[in-house]
């Protein structure tokens, strides 16, 4: 598990920290500002005197929808101290701060599943893909997932003619945005093995606290799921959110 801390140095530079879970070691560089949508961050820590400059308003705008963004000073963050910054210390305030950002997206989704729902259902008969795509960001944003992968069936037109269906596997993945493209034989089995999970809306089938690793699979509609996701944690109302939310899906 890997997590990319990004703290704005000035309007210009941008100090990133690599927190490397396996060996718990972390390695820092600076790239410029510019590069910042390049870059697969887990949080982004902000001084309050930056925020001054409207060009840099306007992209985090558009970054917080990926990742929490905080003021330096509320994590006891500065110049002088991130780079020199343990990496024990660094995983405690990425921790809280992402605790409480998935705690926002939850209740956000509480407040507008009603709309959420009738927004998805209304894909689902003739756009799978727009569907998928964006049940995938919003369970990456449930989980506060550092990485996510979701596995569905779809249909592939086949024949001179596309007369004819053929049953494929999609995968999503991507760092910011998702990316579906077809499945291959990796899919395709991992479908079969969790064969048995499909019978329920929800089943969280395995979680390796120590590995970070998730892997939620049921049906929507009666069509099978996979999610695969690494995260650092999950709460009882995340995973309560994500079932309630699926089971709605699949009314």
């Amino acid at each position: 598990m890997i997590l990319q801390l990004g703290h704005l140095k000035n309007s210009k530079q941008l100090v990133i920290k690599k927190l490397n879970f396996a060996d718990k070691s972390s390695s820092s560089k600076v790239v410029a500002i510019d590069t910042i949508q390049n870059e697969v961050l887990s949080c982004l820590f902000i001084d309050r005197s930056l925020l001054e400059d409207e060009s840099i308003k306007e992209s985090l705008l558009e970054n917080s929808k990926f990742y929490p963004i905080r003021e330096a000073s509320e994590a006891g963050i500065d110049n002088e101290n991130f780079e020199k910054m343990e990496f024990d210390q660094l995983v405690l305030i990425f921790n809280k701060i992402n605790q409480t950002w998935t705690l926002q997206n939850n209740i956000s989704l509480l407040e507008n599943m009603h709309t959420v729902i009738n927004h998805l259902n209304a894909l689902w008969p003739n756009d799978r893909t727009t569907y998928f795509e964006e049940f995938w960001f919003l369970i990456k944003k449930n989980l506060g997932a550092l990485s996510l992968r979701v596995i569905y069936n779809d249909l592939k037109k086949v024949g001179k003619n596309d007369d004819k269906n053929s049953l494929i596997q999609v995968s999503i993945e991507g760092d910011r945005n998702p990316n579906p493209v077809e499945g291959g034989e990796l899919e395709k089995s991992l479908i079969e093995n969790y064969q048995e999970e499909f019978a329920l809306n929800f089943n969280m089938v395995e979680y390796v606290v120590e590995k970070g690793q998730l892997v939620i699979a049921g049906n929507i509609k009666n069509s099978p799921y996979i999610i695969m996701a690494t995260i650092t944690d999950i709460s009882r109302l995340q995973q309560a959110v994500i079932q309630n939310f699926i089971t709605a899906l699949s009314r």
